[in-house]
């Protein structure tokens, strides 16, 4: 599997990108190495993404569909701790090439640690990783909530939704988007798109769960929230995370721990549960 840059050169002739020198067949461009993923269309890159598939063995195919925590190659994490990929680490990504990485609080100790780390893994991988984390603010925040990262913390999304201010909600997400990127994170589990709704009594144990990360129980609001957290994380590049499908509004149980059943039929989950999500994917 070739190095996605390298692969970019070979294939240059085959794909259409607008503001290119032209070859002598009309319609066919050159892709320069080093183009900004935002200048290229859709069509191009999706070309370039199954080209790349292509050259991927199965098992590698299979390793795409992974995001792992660092004791999955390496249970005492000694490389996330020194910054620098072990060699016991390095032949696991090459034995199990996954998609990426999550970082947990514990694994976050300074921003010089986190920025290290993560180009050494990028440094390592033929198919760029996702590297992710849980930064949705309040007190599921994994790099705001540490001193040692000098950034300020982010209040509880029940808070921010409170407000109704959609506008503020994108300037934060932008915010948390801006120094994870920094940081080189490019994917946020975030936001939280649940309807909060304490009037279930016992039948919703996961309520409790997602009270102060859901945005409320106002579907109107919790979907322009949604949509204004998603466009903050994209417009600095981070990938967004909807969670948790279908909605822990009326599940049993809090679906981090088991699995779970929804008192919801299919017309209350369209009307209700659905919106954020559906607005989210809209953003």
């Amino acid at each position: 599997m070739k190095k996605l840059s390298v692969l970019l050169v070979f294939v240059a002739v085959l794909f259409t990108m607008t503001a290119c020198t032209e070859l002598s067949d009309p319609g066919v461009h050159y892709i320069s190495a080093k183009s900004d993923i935002n200048d290229l269309t859709d069509a191009t890159i999706d070309m370039i993404v199954d080209s790349l598939i292509k050259d991927m063995s199965l098992d590698e195919k299979i390793g795409q569909m992974f995001i792992v925590d660092f004791t999955a190659f390496e249970q005492s994490k000694k490389s996330v701790k020194n910054a620098e990929l072990s060699k016991k680490f390095k032949k696991r990504m090459q034995l199990y090439p996954v998609s990426g990485f999550i970082y947990y609080s514990w694994d976050v100790k300074t921003r010089e640690q986190v920025i290290s780390f993560n180009k050494e893994l990028q440094a390592e991988t033929d198919c760029p990783l996702f590297i992710a984390v849980d930064e949705e603010g309040g007190r599921v925040s994994r790099v705001f909530s540490n001193p040692d990262m000098a950034v300020e913390e982010i209040p509880a999304m029940a808070t921010v939704g409170a407000s109704a201010d959609a506008s503020e909600c994108k300037k934060i997400y932008t915010n948390i988007g801006t120094e994870l990127k920094k940081l080189g994170f490019n994917v946020d589990f975030a936001p939280v798109a649940d309807i909060y709704d304490d009037s279930l009594g016992d039948y919703s144990s996961s309520v409790a769960e997602i009270a102060d990360r859901s945005f409320g129980s106002d579907v109107s609001i919790c979907s322009k929230m949604v949509s204004a957290a998603v466009k903050g994380l994209n417009s600095t590049g981070m990938i967004a995370t909807l969670k948790h499908f279908p909605g822990m509004r009326a599940a049993s149980s809090d679906t981090h721990i088991k699995a779970a059943n929804v008192k919801s039929d299919i017309a209350e989950l369209r009307e209700v549960d659905f919106k954020p999500f559906i607005s989210g994917i809209k953003a």
